[in-house]
């Protein structure tokens, strides 16, 4: 299990996959 960020208990599949992808270009930016 990884600790990304789901944005909101009920979204849907293409809003989470945004949110998680979102998260790794985050951090491989750092």
């Amino acid at each position: 299990e990884q600790p990304l960020i789901i944005k909101g208990a009920g979204a849907g599949a293409d809003v989470t996959a945004s949110g998680i992808f979102a998260d790794i270009i985050r951090i491989g930016n750092y």
